[in-house]
């Protein structure tokens, strides 16, 4: 990922990693831009964003459960962010 980040001229990056081969969650921004980390699993990822412009905003990332019989767990976190 750090290689991502530079070819894509960036200078941040938050790597949430997955559970097994595959997955994971990757938030990349710019040096001007602020993020804080809120709260992540392996599951989401999810940051406060203050522009340098001192707009500012929530960013919420959600790797779902891949398995249909599992999707009650994805359901639950999304209800579980939106309470916080």
């Amino acid at each position: 990922m750090e290689r991502i980040k530079f070819s894509l001229g960036l200078s941040n990056l938050l790597v949430v990693k997955g559970d097994g081969k595959g997955g994971g969650i990757v938030v990349l921004w710019r040096t001007w831009v602020n993020v804080s980390l809120r709260t992540y699993s392996i599951n989401h990822i999810d940051v406060d964003v203050v522009e340098d412009d001192g707009f500012a905003w929530l960013f919420t990332g959600i790797y779902g459960e891949p398995r249909m019989e599992l999707k009650h767990r994805t359901w639950k976190l999304l209800r579980d962010l939106h309470g916080l």
